[in-house]
């Protein structure tokens, strides 16, 4: 049940349709509605991509920030062109957005949410490093500081000293929970655009050290684990219950960040609520929630997480982007030779009396396809047929159009 409660999380920090109660930042969806509708959309992402890490491995925990990994995407998207671009606005939500308001919606929720509510701590941090020689078109860079606040750096790729400013700047930018998110650069590799995002939050309703008790937690397969669960009593929460499942939403701060918790009942399993759960159940049954006093009880644990995303984020049709000689990131360098290598994630989060502590790190791996070894005749190219004693080129010809050979 963790994996889905904490995934969660991340999408209430991205709901911005109920009014903020921060006596000092006040929003309604009505202030800016790109804001929200750039919200709605990541939340529609990140509910893909769980469910498809979800599928990879039922059993196991799981923990991710879909915004951290939309974030990270967007800022490659303004490299993107032509099928390339529309594969990953379909696959990202992004259905009616052209690149301006989308950039500017980012912007203005980058800057909105760290300041929502003055009891939580919520810091997102973007960069974008790339190889000391590679030639980068300014406009790229640009538009990614402008909109992302993204950090620009120019290094030298072969140092060692490069794996290590790239690692600490993560490290420092979650609070020192993430760690050696990349273990080496591969020749290839000439960019890299990452996002950090770190939260921390103290319980709006504090759980006393008192009632947390050594208990059973119940495993689906029937066995059983010892974990510390910690106890609230009679709280005033939103709440909602159905057939399959109880839903319980606890908020910090000054309520303005809250973490949300769906149990499923004792006849169901969490992968039977997460084959229904996508954009249109979570606003449905997020509608239904109604303030109750309840007696509530969590575990108290520590996760850390990492995956590598490629073939999931192909399963969510990001696919030309991927390969070599067909993506077209041409808006970064001005040619058609940059692909996205690898997608990489890592996360952590602790739960305990006191709150949540959550941070999360995206990287977008860029390489050039001429510094591998593939060929890929995807333009305009000369063949030749020819006999290899003499030397006699027997014929020779040109492809300028494979469609209009007759």
């Amino acid at each position: 049940m963790k994996n889905l409660t904490f995934f969660l999380l991340f999408c209430l920090i991205l709901s911005c349709e109920k009014t903020i109660t921060n006596e000092n930042i006040g929003f309604q969806c009505s202030d800016n509605a790109k804001v929200c509708d750039l919200a709605y959309n990541n939340n529609d992402f990140g509910f893909g991509i769980f469910s498809i890490l979800h599928d990879k491995s039922k059993e196991e925990n799981l923990f991710i920030s879909p915004f951290s990994i939309s974030t990270a995407l967007s800022m490659t998207l303004n490299g993107a062109v032509d099928d390339t671009k529309q594969e990953m606005l379909n696959s990202l939500k992004y259905f009616n957005w052209n690149p301006d308001s989308l950039n500017s919606a980012y912007r203005d929720l980058i800057n909105l949410l760290p300041v929502l509510d003055k009891e939580v701590k919520m810091n997102n941090a973007n960069s974008i490093w790339y190889r000391d020689g590679f030639s980068v078109l300014p406009e790229f860079l640009i538009v990614n500081n402008k909109y992302f606040s993204a950090e620009i750096k120019n290094k030298d790729f072969s140092k060692g000293s490069t794996i290590t400013e790239i690692n600490t700047w993560v490290e420092n930018k979650t609070e020192g929970k993430i760690k050696d998110i990349i273990n080496s650069i591969d020749p290839s590799s000439v960019m890299f655009l990452i996002n950090a995002i770190y939260f921390k939050g103290q319980w709006k309703y504090k759980f006393d050290k008192k009632n947390t008790t050594n208990e059973h937690f119940y495993l689906e397969n029937g066995n059983t684990t010892e974990v510390e669960m910690m106890h609230g009593s009679e709280m005033n929460l939103p709440y909602f219950r159905n057939e399959k499942f109880s839903m319980v939403d606890i908020p910090y701060g000054d309520s303005v960040f809250s973490m949300t918790l769906i149990l499923p009942e004792y006849n169901y399993k969490v992968d039977d609520v997460i084959k229904e759960l996508n954009i249109n159940s979570w606003e449905n049954i997020k509608s239904k929630m109604s303030t109750t006093k309840i007696d509530i009880g969590i575990p108290k644990f520590k996760m850390e997480y990492k995956e590598y995303l490629k073939p999931f984020l192909k399963k969510l049709g990001i696919l030309k982007a991927f390969q070599p000689g067909i993506a077209d990131f041409s808006k970064i360098n001005g040619y058609h030779d940059l692909y996205i290598d690898e997608v990489i994630h890592q996360s952590y989060v602790e739960i305990d009396e006191a709150g949540t502590e959550a941070s999360a790190a995206t990287v977008v791996v860029i390489n050039v396809t001429s510094a591998g070894n593939s060929f890929i005749a995807n333009r305009p190219f000369i063949f030749l047929i020819r006999e290899n004693k003499t030397n006699s080129i027997l014929f020779i010809g040109k492809v300028m159009n494979p469609n209009n050979l007759n």
